[in-house]
């Protein structure tokens, strides 16, 4: 058939026109993209154990600042160690000038009360929490001993830090634990307490030690 049109336009002269090829437009669309919200990473830089407007984030004001899961109440040069949005995830880190060589604070406002989610990393050259006996180093969770009732059980990463000197008179020397805990490359060091030296499992709490060093090794109290 094609031949055949060939022939009869060849000897008019002509030539067999063709249809013109469609092109189709693109057409760009907007689509809406799920939001995902950056974890809120607080860095500790100060070896101060304040809660105060020097203008530092203290650890005590980072840890506050993730239970209350904002900001709110810092001043302007402690709110600006604050990045990303409260919420699952947070983490708080340590300013790697402040904390270029192995540092201390010492505890003087008593254990730090965790109730929020949050990862909590030493700085590369480690760094030491001393509770100088006069209180534990962490209240994970919130329990009501005499009732046994729980109001918070956060989820809680230590890692890399030295907890020494603490000291309770009755459960847990080191970190009363209520939800979960994991403590990865900590060194516990000389605490004491009445039902067990360095941590206790309350409420069906579950705590996790990886590649830690007790000394002395503790006992725990759980139900």
């Amino acid at each position: 058939m094609n031949s055949w049109v060939k022939r009869i336009f060849s000897r008019r002269g002509e030539t067999p026109k063709t249809r013109p090829t469609l092109v189709r437009r693109f057409r760009p669309r907007v689509e809406a993209l799920e939001e995902r919200a950056v974890p809120a990473n607080l860095v500790v830089n100060t070896l101060s154990d304040a809660v105060a407007a020097d203008g530092k984030l203290s650890l005590r004001e980072a840890i506050a600042a993730v239970n209350a899961q904002s900001a709110t109440g810092l001043d302007a040069g402690a709110a600006a160690q604050v990045s990303g949005t409260f919420g699952s995830g947070d983490t708080i880190r340590f300013d790697p000038t402040t904390f270029a060589t192995r540092q201390t604070i010492t505890l003087t406002g008593g254990s730090f009360t965790v109730t929020n989610d949050v990862d909590i990393t030493a700085p590369a050259a480690g760094l030491i929490l001393d509770a100088a006996t006069n209180s534990r180093h962490f209240d994970i969770g919130t329990l009501d001993i005499s009732t046994g009732n729980v109001s918070t059980a956060p989820t809680v990463r230590l890692a890399g830090l030295t907890l020494v000197n603490g000291k309770n008179g009755s459960f847990c020397g080191s970190i009363l634990v209520v939800g979960k805990l994991t403590v990865d490359g900590c060194t516990f060091t000389a605490n004491t307490g009445l039902n067990g030296g360095v941590d206790g499992t309350f409420a069906g709490a579950t705590p996790h030690a990886w590649r830690s060093t007790f000394t002395p090794h503790p006992t725990a109290r759980g139900s």
